[in-house]
């Protein structure tokens, strides 16, 4: 990635502590928040933390809830703290040390039920606020929250505008840049591989739209072989395309390797 970008995503971080990577499949979104948090937490495990978000995912284990145990020979319901509350008392009992949550896939739940009063408090940082089941939380300044949001699955303009415009959004898209820079020392046995990258994803911009291109990961490879991209093709692209085109079958199938790739042809040919 380019260094200018990541200098932006930390200056933003500075001043804003909270942000979302957005992009298309294979983007790198969630490597780059993970990266991210290592470097913040100078690579203190207990500093940084990888939540995975889905639609059953929620207050609960976010933010606090009350959790089932047995007393006395019976049910009874105890607050139990969530992921931020757990991490806030880590950060009190630390030296001021940035702590960092990693919201992966977070656009996949149902954000306004999961955050809560947190809505509030992401925007008014230190001013304490009663929760669900305590009285007068605060959220600390250097607790920051990186998410990744999969465009495809669920565009950003879809998100409830509240959560939207208190965190700063990053565009992440599929980059030649990147894949020209990884193969500077890995190595691509398939000559066309980058042009072929650009036509697929060309294609499903004029198909689609920008949200459901096909990012770089996928195409990284050491080495990068004509049965390799086939491979990547039958085994993972292919299954995502029909997903892009599940009520459009036959535009799906108007997407062969051996088009956008001339060269794997050539390939199998001498096989």
């Amino acid at each position: 990635m380019p260094r200018a970008d990541l200098q932006e995503l930390l200056a933003t971080l500075e001043r804003r502590p909270q942000i979302i990577l957005a992009g298309p499949p294979g983007t790198s979104k969630a490597w780059i928040a993970t990266r991210l948090a290592r470097y913040l937490t100078q690579g203190e495990s207990l500093a940084y933390r990888v939540l995975q978000f889905h639609p059953s995912y929620g207050y609960e284990e976010f933010v606090e809830g009350l959790r089932p145990a047995a007393e006395g020979g019976a049910i009874v319901f105890r607050r139990q703290d969530g992921a931020v509350l757990r991490m806030v008392d880590q950060i009190e009992e630390s030296t001021g040390q940035p702590h960092v949550l990693v919201l992966d896939e977070m656009n996949r739940a149902n954000l306004p039920r999961v955050f809560g009063e947190l809505m509030y408090l992401l925007e008014y940082r230190d001013e304490p606020l009663d929760l669900l089941y305590s009285q007068g939380f605060s959220l600390p300044r250097n607790l920051v929250f990186i998410g990744t949001m999969n465009t495809a699955d669920r565009s950003i303009r879809s998100i409830d505008i509240a959560l939207r415009r208190r965190f700063e959004v990053f565009e992440c898209p599929p980059s030649r840049r990147i894949l020209e820079r990884f193969y500077q020392t890995a190595t691509n046995q398939v000559s066309d591989l980058l042009d072929g990258f650009d036509r697929l994803n060309r294609r499903l911009q004029e198909l689609l739209d920008r949200h459901h291109t096909i990012g770089h990961s996928f195409f990284m490879a050491d080495p990068m072989t004509a049965q390799r991209l086939r491979a990547v093709w039958q085994r993972q692209l292919a299954p995502l395309l029909e997903e892009y085109f599940f009520d459009q079958p036959d535009i799906a199938a108007t997407l062969r390797v051996q088009e956008l790739w001339p060269s794997v042809t050539t390939a199998e040919s001498t096989d």
